[in-house]
């Protein structure tokens, strides 16, 4: 069950699909959002500037950057709020001037959900180091994190990459509960595993979810993870990608692991994320 959803807003493409999918999810679970906006005044006004000279072009240049990226988060609560409003969604906007990302901490610690456009700290140039912040929001316990693509699609096919680890029998599990799209087919597939033990590991899996009224579709895949997810996906017509395993590697090293910081940077559907 979920009640308050908190949706992450940088002005990017990403932002506005996470106001329809948040949107979306409000209505048919009867829940409230609450939407951050993630634009540090620190890193537009301060650090940017470190990546260029102290001349009188360049300052000029750095306003107008900031000014334009202000116009673009401006816009979407502007149209957050205008969506909510006309939906009859309850909600509320919280505009932090800086250390937006420890802000979106303190208020997922009263939110069942986040949804936040990860790819667009990569695409956009929104944080220095996009995979160190995504980092310490998964050390701080932020999950499940609903990362959004590019454009919106409705969710009518899931796939669960489950591997047997903690980590992805959390995402799963997680997952199933919060029955997001209770409607959805879903599909559970390993990867890069002795056919034995994806046998055992899909057996038992498909168990759990039909303990839950769930039918999923089970497969297992010889290639690895790494370099058959997204093709994989793509090939089933997934709309909806689950997983949690790689998740691990971050509480013991500052950056994603390969799998994970792949699967963002390329993914062209949402995906849920957890740990």
């Amino acid at each position: 069950m979920i009640k308050r959803i908190l949706l992450a807003l940088g002005g990017t493409p990403f932002s506005h699909v996470a106001v329809r999918r948040g949107i979306e999810l409000a209505q048919a679970h009867g829940a409230s959002l609450v939407a951050v906006t993630i634009l540090d005044t620190r890193y537009w006004q301060g650090d940017l500037g470190s990546f260029v000279s102290a001349s009188h072009v360049a300052h000029i240049a750095e306003t107008r950057l900031w000014a334009a990226a202000q116009q673009r988060v401006d816009k979407v609560v502007a149209e957050f709020e205008r969506a909510c409003a006309a939906a009859r969604v309850a909600f509320e906007t919280q505009r932090p001037a800086e250390q937006p990302f420890d802000e979106l901490t303190k208020l997922w610690r009263y939110c069942d959900l986040v949804v936040f456009g990860l790819r667009g700290l990569f695409d956009y140039n929104l944080v220095p180091e996009p995979e160190s912040t995504i980092a310490d929001l998964i050390r701080k316990g932020v999950r499940p994190i609903l990362a959004v693509s590019s454009e919106y699609r409705p969710v009518r096919r899931v796939l669960v990459a489950y591997s047997g680890s903690t980590e992805s029998a959390k995402a799963m599990k997680q997952f199933v509960q919060l029955r997001l799209w209770p409607q959805a087919q879903m599909n559970i597939a390993c990867f890069g595993l002795k056919p034995a033990e994806s046998d055992r590991l899909l057996a038992d899996a498909s168990s759990y979810c039909q303990s839950h009224g769930l039918n999923p579709q089970i497969e297992a895949v010889e290639a690895p993870a790494r370099s058959e997810l997204l093709p994989y996906a793509r090939a089933m017509d997934a709309d909806l990608i689950v997983m949690g395993d790689s998740f691990r590697h971050v509480l013991l090293r500052d950056l994603l692991g390969d799998t994970m910081s792949n699967l963002i940077r390329g993914a062209d559907r949402p995906l849920f994320l957890s740990h």
